[in-house]
């Protein structure tokens, strides 16, 4: 069994999972579930197309934006990055000129963000690129440990064999590998070969649990059910750190 393919099927499977979440009204696993799948199927439009629509479901509109956004610069000609682009013509000022509107009353610009809208916003970006780059670093450290198990299984069976054969020398003028020889040795490959799979499967679980830790972390920081009493705080808080704080 390839180490890769096992890796990258899970991943796809997610993507499978997450659709069909999406169409059950399911938007929060829809996010989590495609956010799991980042690690391995980031340059897959329709992950970035059905992450956006659960997040404008949710009312996360910034966040949507920006994986229209990536969604339709991925597959500009593919459904996914099509809806995508009628999606941003909708909700930004993105492909404006490419398709002229009969001009109209403008309505008054939105006042801009308060200062702690600004501090939540750096801080929701900064939560997407740290679950990004530690995803990215666990994924690319599985399969660096995984491929390691597999030249190690080579060298570990091929001497093995060797000894089997210098031990049967003493007693043959031909020696040959016996069944029981070669059923040891496949033993022997088979355990390598579950360690490396267990190591991606570890690898992915980790994977797995820093979006989840991230999308947990930006719920928790955008629920406006707790304004008051003791609540997580922008200022400080990132993957690692917590800083919990009186409410507004």
């Amino acid at each position: 069994m390839n180490a890769s393919s096992v890796y990258a099927v899970s991943d796809k499977e997610m993507v499978k999972q997450g659709i069909k979440a999406f169409n059950n009204g399911e938007y929060r696993k829809t996010i989590q579930l495609m956010g799991g799948a980042l690690s391995s199927e980031f340059n897959n439009p329709v992950v970035h197309y059905y992450l956006a629509n659960a997040y404008a479901e949710t009312g996360k509109t910034e966040a949507a934006i920006r994986e229209y956004r990536i969604a339709h610069a991925l597959g500009p000609d593919t459904d996914a990055g099509k809806f995508s682009k009628l999606a941003l013509e909708k909700l930004t000022g993105d492909f404006k000129k490419e398709n002229p509107e009969p001009s109209i009353v403008k309505a008054p610009p939105a006042p801009p963000p308060s200062r702690r809208e600004k501090e939540l916003n750096r801080t929701l970006d900064s939560l997407d690129k740290q679950a990004s780059n530690a995803g990215s670093s666990h994924s690319i450290q599985g399969q660096q440990r995984a491929e390691s198990y597999s030249r190690l299984a080579d060298d570990v069976v091929n001497r093995t064999r060797l000894e089997m054969l210098k031990d049967m020398a003493g007693r043959s003028r031909n020696p040959r590998l016996t069944r029981e020889h070669m059923r040891q040795l496949e033993q022997l490959r088979e355990a390598y070969s579950k360690r490396q799979i267990n190591q991606l499967s570890d690898s992915h679980r980790k994977v797995s649990e820093i979006h989840r830790t991230s999308e947990n972390l930006k719920n928790l920081l955008q629920d406006e059910s707790g304004q008051k009493g003791h609540r997580l705080q922008s200022r400080g808080t990132n993957l690692y750190v917590r800083n919990y704080g009186e409410g507004d």
